[in-house]
C-alpha cells in the first residue's frame, strides 16, 4: 500500500480534494475522511478550528449542569410493544444555557436476543426533534410506528452537537437516559 500524497494548494478547494481522494481509494484501498477535514481546518487562518474550540469550551463549562427534568416514554420492561401503533417519547432538558443546537438526543434500539450474541449492535437509532423551546428548557419528542417484532431494549443518550465534529461522537460526552 503506497500513502496518498496531496497537494496543499488543491486540498483548499474541498470538492475537487474530495473527488481526487475518492479516485484514489480505488487505488489505495482505504478512505480516510479525516485527512480532508483536517486540512479543510487550516483554511483561513484555522477559522473553523478556533470556532469549534470555542464550542467545546462553551459545552464544557455547561455539560455538568444539563439535566433531565421529565421522561415521558414506553414502559418496555413490563408490556410489549404495540407492534403496529405508534410508539412516542418525550424528553425535556434543562439545557443550562446551551443552545438547542447544540445538544442532540437520540433514541437506541437493541434487539435484546442479538444484543447476547453481539453486544455493540444496534438496530434503530433515530433523533428525537426539540419542540417547545423556552430559555433553558427544551422538550424533545420521537414518534415511529412500530412494525417490528421482537424483544427490544431501548434506550435515550444526550450529547453535544456540531456540524465541525469529524463524528457524532468525538467529544467523548454521553449522558444516558
Amino acid at each position: 500500500m503506497f500513502p496518498i500524497q496531496y497537494n496543499k494548494e488543491e486540498l483548499m478547494n474541498l470538492s475537487f480534494s474530495k473527488q481526487r481522494e475518492l479516485i484514489l481509494v480505488s487505488n489505495a484501498g482505504s478512505y480516510s475522511s479525516t485527512t480532508l477535514s483536517g486540512c479543510n481546518f487550516e483554511y483561513n487562518h484555522f477559522e473553523k478550528t478556533k470556532k469549534l474550540q470555542s464550542w467545546k469550551q462553551k459545552i464544557m463549562k455547561s455539560w455538568g449542569n444539563v439535566k433531565v427534568l421529565s421522561v415521558n416514554a414506553y414502559d418496555s420492561s413490563n408490556h410489549p410493544f404495540p407492534l403496529g401503533n405508534n410508539l412516542s417519547a418525550q424528553i425535556t432538558l434543562d439545557t443550562n444555557g446551551l443552545d438547542v443546537d447544540d445538544l442532540g438526543v437520540e433514541i437506541i434500539f437493541k434487539n435484546k436476543k442479538e444484543s447476547e450474541i453481539n453486544p455493540g449492535k444496534i438496530v434503530l437509532r433515530q433523533d428525537l426533534l426539540p419542540s417547545n423551546i423556552g430559555k433553558n428548557n427544551v422538550l424533545y419528542e420521537y414518534s415511529i410506528q412500530m412494525t417490528r417484532s421482537g424483544v427490544f431494549e431501548y434506550g435515550f443518550r444526550i450529547y453535544p452537537k456540531n456540524d465541525l465534529l469529524a463524528q457524532p461522537m468525538d467529544f467523548g460526552l454521553v449522558k444516558w437516559i
